[in-house]
C-alpha cells in the first residue's frame, strides 16, 4: 500500500465492511466490549462467538453467545469481526475452515481504526509498546527481543523516553493498550518518573496502561502507589517452570501486588523458535515478503527513539546487531508538522508502504504460523550469550 493510496484503501474497506451490515463478533472479553461500547449500539450484531463452553447460551449486549460450531452452522455469508487477544490463532483456524481474511473476517482494530479515522479523522489504535531498557534479570535463550545477545546494554533516559511518548500522542488520539517493557522495566532507575508522567499526561487516552515483567524485581513503595492510583496492570511472564530459582522472588512479587490491590495477569507462555525459517528468503521480492508479514499475526508496534517500530522483534534484532534495520521498518514520529494521521494508521495496520520489516527475512513468525514450540524462559548458561542460529559464545 502506497501512502498516497491509503485514503482510497480506507474508502474501499468502509464499502466492504459498512457500519449498518450484520456481523458476528468473535470474542467476549474487554476487546469485544470496548468495540461495541465505542459504536454505542450502531453495530448490527447478530451474536458473539466464544470457545469457552461456560459462556455458551448466555448473552452479551443482549445478544447470544454461540459456540464455534453453532456459529459455523448459522453464519451463512455473514462476516465476522475478531475481537480477541487470541486473534492470531483464531485467524489461523478460520482460514483452515475456508475463511478469507479481509472478506469473511476482519480484526476489530482494523474495523474500529478505519471507521473512526474516516468518520472524524481520529486515530484510535490497538496497542503500543514502550521499550525503556535492555537490562534484564534473566537470560532467556529464545527471548523475542534478543536481549541476551545485545553487545551493549543501556537504560534510556527518562527525558528521551517521555519525549518519544509525547511525540506518539501528538499523532494518536487514543490507544487501547500501552505496555512499558524491557528487558525488565522495574530495573530502570527512573521507572517511577517514566510511569507516573505517562499516567498523569495520558491516562485518559489509554484504555489499559501496563508493565510487562518477569516478576523478579519487587516494585518500590512509591511505584506501587503510582500503579494503584492509575490502575496500572502488570502482565507477568511467568517462567518459574523453566527457572525454578526465581520461584520465591516471583511469589513475593505477586504477594506484594495482591496486598496493594494491583491487577495482574499471567498470559499464556506459548513460546516459539523465531529463528526457525524453513526457506531462504534472501532474494524474495516485496510481494512474497509482505505475505510473510501478513501471515505472522503479531501486533507489537513499539516506541523507541522518537519512532514507532512495526515489530518489536525486528527492533530487538536491530539493537542486538543480529539484523540491520531498513527504511520502512519504522514510522518517524518527530515529523509532526502537516501530519496526515492516515499515514500512521496505514503503517500501524499494514506496515505501509513497504509491507514488511527487514527481520521478516530471518524470522519464523509468531503463534499460528509457527508451530516450533520451545520452553518459555529456558536460560542460557551463566557467562554465555547464545547466537540464535549457531553455537553459543563466551562473553566473559
Amino acid at each position: 500500500m502506497e501512502y498516497q493510496d491509503h485514503q482510497s484503501r480506507f474508502q474501499e474497506f468502509v464499502r466492504r465492511w459498512p457500519m449498518d451490515a450484520a456481523y458476528y463478533i468473535w470474542g467476549t472479553s474487554h476487546t469485544a466490549e470496548e468495540l461495541c461500547s465505542l459504536f454505542q449500539g450502531r453495530l448490527n450484531i447478530l451474536g458473539f462467538v466464544d470457545s469457552d463452553a461456560g459462556k455458551w447460551g448466555t448473552r452479551l449486549f443482549d445478544r447470544p453467545i454461540l459456540s464455534p460450531e453453532e456459529f459455523f452452522a448459522k453464519r451463512g455469508r455473514t462476516q465476522c469481526i475478531i475481537a480477541s487477544i487470541a486473534y492470531g490463532e483464531i485467524i489461523f483456524n478460520l482460514e483452515r475452515r475456508g475463511f478469507v481474511n479481509g472478506a469473511d473476517m476482519c480484526v476489530s482494530w482494523r474495523f474500529l481504526g478505519i471507521h473512526r479515522y474516516m468518520a472524524c479523522r481520529k486515530l484510535h489504535l490497538l496497542r503500543a509498546n514502550l521499550f525503556i531498557t535492555s537490562y534484564c534479570t534473566l537470560r532467556c535463550r529464545h527471548c523475542s527481543m534478543k536481549i541476551p545477545y545485545f553487545k551493549r546494554h543501556r537504560h534510556d533516559s527518562a527525558e528521551a523516553v517521555l519525549s518519544t511518548v509525547d511525540s506518539y500522542f501528538r499523532w494518536v488520539d487514543y490507544v487501547e493498550r500501552f505496555d512499558i517493557l524491557g528487558g525488565e522495566p522495574f530495573l530502570h532507575p527512573n521507572i517511577e518518573e517514566i510511569t507516573g508522567q505517562i499516567a498523569e499526561r495520558y491516562s485518559e487516552r489509554i484504555s489499559q496502561l501496563s508493565l510487562f515483567s518477569n516478576g523478579t524485581i519487587t516494585p518500590s513503595n512509591r511505584m506501587l502507589e503510582i500503579m494503584k492510583q492509575y490502575r496500572i496492570k502488570v502482565d507477568l511472564g511467568d517462567y518459574r517452570k523453566c527457572v525454578p530459582g526465581i520461584r520465591s522472588q516471583v511469589g513475593l512479587f505477586l504477594q506484594v501486588l495482591e496486598s496493594h490491590g494491583i491487577d495482574y495477569s499471567l498470559p499464556a507462555n506459548d513460546w516459539v523458535d523465531l529463528t526457525y525459517v524453513a526457506e531462504d528468503r534472501t532474494n524474495w521480492g516485496p510481494e512474497k515478503m509482505s505475505e510473510v508479514c501478513r501471515n505472522c499475526g503479531v501486533r507489537c508496534q513499539t516506541l523507541y527513539d522518537e519512532k514507532l517500530y512495526y515489530c518489536y522483534m525486528g527492533l530487538g534484532a536491530s539493537l542486538s546487531e543480529y539484523c540491520a534495520e531498513e527504511p520502512g521498518d519504522y514510522f518517524d514520529l518527530s515529523a509532526s508538522e502537516h501530519q496526515d494521521k492516515g499515514k500512521l494508521l496505514a503503517f500501524d495496520l499494514d506496515c505501509a508502504p513497504k509491507g514488511y520489516v527487514a527481520y521478516c527475512r530471518h524470522c519464523g513468525g509468531w503463534r499460528g504460523t509457527n508451530q516450533h514450540a520451545v520452553p518459555a524462559g529456558e536460560q542460557l548458561p551463566a557467562g554465555m550469550a547464545g547466537n540464535p542460529e549457531t553455537e553459543e559464545r563466551d562473553i566473559t
